[in-house]
C-alpha cells in the first residue's frame, strides 16, 4: 500500500486550526459556539481562500467589508439546512443572497478565543452564536437546542489557548449528545 500524495492545498490546510472530537473531557468554563454546516473561507487580508489555498471568486458586496491586512477564518453559511448554497458560493462563485461570512477566529491575533472573537466582534464581523460552559447540564441543553432546530454542533474553545496552526486539543467538535459522559464538566 502506498502513501497518500500531499493535495496541492494540503499545506495551506495544515496552516489553519483544527479541532479534535469531544471525548467527555472536562470542558467547564470552556467557551462554546456554534458549530456552522457552510464551507470554510479564509481571508488572507487581500483575498477570500478556500481551505485549501485556492481564491474564491466573491462579490464586491462580501469582500468590499472585509479588513485588509488582517487574516479571518470565516464559515461561509447560508443557514440551516442551505449547505448547498455555501458550497455553491465558494466551490463555484455563486453568490445566493442568503449567503455570509460568519467569523469563527482570528487567527495570528493576541488572546484566547473570546479575546478574539470580541475583536471580530468589535470589527464588525458577523459571529456564531457563543457563550461559556456552565455544567454539564448546561452544556446537554446548548447542544440539544442546536440539534433540535437542524443544527450542526458546537464548537468548544479552551479558554487562555492562543491560536495555532494545526490540529489542536484546544479546540473540540461537539457534535453528539452520547459524548457528554457523566463528569465531562465538574
Amino acid at each position: 500500500m502506498t502513501a497518500r500524495r500531499p493535495a496541492v492545498g494540503d499545506a495551506f490546510d495544515a496552516t489553519l486550526m483544527h479541532g479534535h472530537d469531544h471525548a467527555g473531557q472536562c470542558v467547564q468554563g470552556w467557551y462554546w459556539s456554534e458549530k456552522l454546516h457552510g464551507c470554510r473561507a479564509v481571508w488572507n487580508g487581500a483575498r477570500l481562500l478556500t481551505r485549501t489555498g485556492r481564491p474564491i471568486g466573491a462579490p464586491s458586496r462580501i469582500v468590499g467589508t472585509l479588513p485588509r491586512g488582517l487574516t479571518v477564518d470565516f464559515e461561509a453559511y447560508a443557514g440551516i439546512g442551505q449547505y448547498e448554497l455555501a458550497r455553491r458560493a465558494v466551490q463555484y462563485g455563486e453568490w445566493h443572497p442568503n449567503v455570509h461570512l460568519v467569523c469563527f477566529d482570528l487567527p495570528r491575533h493576541a488572546g484566547d478565543w473570546a479575546t478574539r472573537i470580541a475583536s471580530a466582534q468589535r470589527l464588525g464581523l458577523a459571529v456564531a452564536p457563543h457563550g461559556t460552559v456552565q455544567s454539564t447540564e448546561h452544556l446537554a441543553a446548548t447542544l440539544a437546542a442546536v440539534l433540535e432546530r437542524g443544527g450542526e454542533g458546537l464548537m468548544l474553545h479552551r479558554p487562555g489557548s492562543a491560536w495555532h496552526s494545526g490540529r489542536t486539543h484546544d479546540l473540540l467538535k461537539l457534535k453528539h449528545p452520547d459524548t457528554l459522559a457523566a463528569g465531562a464538566v465538574a
